[in-house]
């Protein structure tokens, strides 16, 4: 896995979805499939992974069996519905959700890294301008040391925390990293929800093709626990277990967990009883999908006003203290 996700590799990804589902569709078999893309991958770097990966479907291991075998280079996300698709014999449908997740998931981040591109600079002109003490020294004393150091402090410590949550929230990190980047992004207003929301949609997606595949119904909570991407939603679901097998029905025990939202658990009691599950979670999942992209939008839009009004204020705050220090000093002179 990379780095870091960037909007090029989740299009990259999609395309290979795209790729494999349309073939299968179309009468290739897997193994074909994936030759025919492992000689004309949509990315040079997937080349080496697709090449292993047909190498081990050739040996006769199963898709997930030979997606395990060629390295880590697909998220458990991936993997549980490829393992669904396989089971259920809808592979290509679950290729073509992940090559639409993924899409989505590309164009999302385009626009969120296009709106917070106005912000970031006014935050690093007003990094570089204030405190004025520096920057007035720098212009009328040639003070260049003391400037260069405090900014490059400055920058390198925001630098190094932005990085260090966007490397912990990828998905190939330990979870312990991830767990941490989750509560700090859970207090962010708005943001918080929304991926709250976006988790709970996955996991939606993910229990629902799992369910259809004819996995036993904890396996797949637990499957689709882990591709929800939520350490919070995996510990509490991996915590069922001993109740479950006690008698407690999920509903019983998502009920109980405190961690799903209301409606979440009210829809899911009743798709339960009335064994209507399957429905229930396509509803779900766009639903909360839906939802969480609006909280992404509304917070992207509103965070460059957020930062123009933070602005505005240390702006206004350090003309008043000047003219404060200035008529102070005046009245100094006076008497």
């Amino acid at each position: 896995m990379a780095l870091l996700i960037t909007p090029w590799q989740l299009s990259v990804r999609s395309d290979l979805y795209y790729q494999i589902g349309s073939m299968i569709s179309a009468g290739l078999r897997l193994r074909e499939a994936v030759e025919t893309l492992a000689a004309h991958p949509p990315s040079f770097a997937l080349r080496r992974p697709l090449a292993r990966l047909a190498k081990s479907l050739a040996e006769g291991n199963t898709f997930v069996d030979a997606i395990s075998r060629s390295g880590k280079w697909i998220t458990s996300f991936d993997i549980a519905l490829l393992e669904a698709g396989e089971r259920s014999g809808r592979l290509d449908q679950c290729l073509k959700i992940l090559s639409n997740y993924y899409r989505e998931q590309a164009t999302l981040m385009q626009s969120v890294m296009g709106s917070l591109a106005y912000p970031v600079c006014v935050i690093h002109l007003a990094l570089l301008i204030f405190p004025i003490d520096l920057f007035t020294g720098l212009i009328l004393k040639s003070e260049v040391t003391p400037f260069v150091l405090a900014k490059g402090l400055t920058f390198g410590v925001i630098y190094a925390a932005v990085f260090g949550v966007l490397y912990a929230c990828q998905p190939d990190r330990p979870e312990a990293w991830r767990a941490v980047a989750e509560k700090v992004l859970r207090k962010i207003p708005v943001l918080g929800g929304a991926l709250r929301k976006i988790a709970i949609a996955r996991l939606a997606t993910s229990l629902e093709a799992l369910i259809a595949a004819g996995v036993s119904i904890f396996d797949a909570w637990e499957l689709s626990a882990a591709a929800s991407g939520s350490p919070q939603i995996k510990r509490a679901v991996l915590a069922w277990r001993p109740d479950v097998e006690s008698g407690t029905t999920p509903a019983e025990a998502v009920a109980a967990s405190g961690v799903f939202p209301t409606v979440f658990t009210n829809l899911y009691h009743t798709s339960e009883v009335t064994g209507q599950q399957e429905d229930t979670l396509k509803r779900i999942n766009q639903v909360y999908y839906e939802e969480g992209l609006r909280g992404l939008k509304a917070f992207t839009k509103g965070f460059p006003f957020l930062v123009l009004l933070v602005v505005a204020l240390y702006v206004g705050w350090t003309i008043i203290k000047f003219y404060s220090n200035y008529f102070g000093q005046l009245n100094k002179i006076g008497m």
